[in-house]
């Protein structure tokens, strides 16, 4: 509930077709052009397309609703899958921390993702704002 206030973040709840709550996302502080997101949690169990999904609609808000140009994140360097998975999806490592890797992805390196899973999104996305309820 702290986080209702601040005009800098949003998170995300995503959700299956049937409305059944199965992850979330946090968009945050926005820097110039570009903005950082993570707080990345699905559901165990969930299947691997909701992961595509949630991190597609993400950019999709971020670069062509808000009109970032660029995205930074963290990833624990121990969690392989997840670095891999950002790397497939056009992040770039731009350094590295005592515990985590860091990356950039830009507008160009997150669009062959765009067409790779586009069956995985809807014709219209619909942005709805619907505070901590």
């Amino acid at each position: 509930r702290n986080y209702e206030s601040a005009s800098n973040q949003a998170y995300f709840v995503a959700e299956d077709s049937a409305g059944n709550k199965v992850g979330t996302i946090r968009m945050y502080d926005p820097l110039g052009d570009s903005f950082c997101w993570g707080s990345w949690i699905m559901r165990a169990g969930v299947p691997a397309t909701y992961a595509v999904e949630s991190v597609l609609l993400l950019y999709h808000y971020g670069m062509d609703i808000l009109e970032f140009n660029r995205s930074y994140f963290a990833v624990r360097k121990a969690n392989r899958s997840v670095w891999r998975f950002m790397e497939q999806f056009g992040g770039v490592r731009t350094g590295v921390t005592d515990v985590d890797i860091l990356y950039e992805a830009s507008r160009e390196s997150v669009q062959p993702s765009f067409r790779r899973y586009s069956r995985l999104l809807p014709k219209a996305i619909r942005v709805i704002h619907d505070p901590v309820s």
